[in-house]
C-alpha cells in the first residue's frame, strides 16, 4: 500500500496513520520513491538558480531537509527500481553542493525474508556512490 505523502513530528502520529492498513499487493516502490525524490530534486534545482540573487535580495531561506521513510517487507513489484532514484538524488546534491544530511532515505524493514533483506542491504551500501561531506 502507500500511504502517500504524510507529514508528523512524532512517531506517534505515524503510526496511526498507517495502523489499520490493509496489504493488497506487491507494490511499486520504485515509481513511489521516483516521484518523491523528483519532485524534490526540482525544488532544490529552483533554489539553487536562485541562488545567487538570495544575498542581494536579502532572502536567507533554504530548502528543507528531507528525510523519507519507507516502511517494507521489500517484496516489490519485479521492474521496482529504488537504486535509480537514489543514485539521481546523490548526484544532484553532490552538483548542486547541498550537505549529505539534506535528504535522508531510511528503509524500515518489516518480515525475515533472506532475499528481501539483501536488496535492502544493497540499498544501503551496494550502490557504490560516492560519499562526501
Amino acid at each position: 500500500i502507500s500511504l502517500g505523502k504524510y507529514n508528523s513530528k512524532s512517531s506517534n502520529g505515524l503510526l496511526q496513520h498507517v495502523r489499520g492498513k490493509a496489504l493488497r499487493s506487491t507494490s511499486d516502490a520504485g515509481s513511489r520513491l521516483t516521484t518523491i525524490l523528483h519532485a524534490y530534486e526540482r525544488k532544490l534545482r529552483h533554489y539553487d538558480s536562485r541562488r545567487p540573487l538570495s544575498h542581494i535580495l536579502g532572502m536567507s531561506k533554504t530548502v528543507k531537509p528531507l528525510n523519507v521513510y519507507v516502511l517494507t517487507d521489500a517484496v516489490w513489484q519485479p521492474q521496482s527500481n529504488l537504486a535509480e532514484p537514489i543514485s539521481s538524488m546523490v548526484e544532484t546534491l553532490r552538483e548542486l553542493r547541498y550537505p549529505r544530511k539534506q535528504v535522508g532515505i531510511q528503509f524500515v524493514r518489516f518480515g525475515h525474508d533472506p532475499v528481501c533483506t539483501a536488496k535492502l542491504e544493497h540499498l544501503d551500501s551496494g550502490l557504490n556512490l560516492p560519499m562526501y561531506v
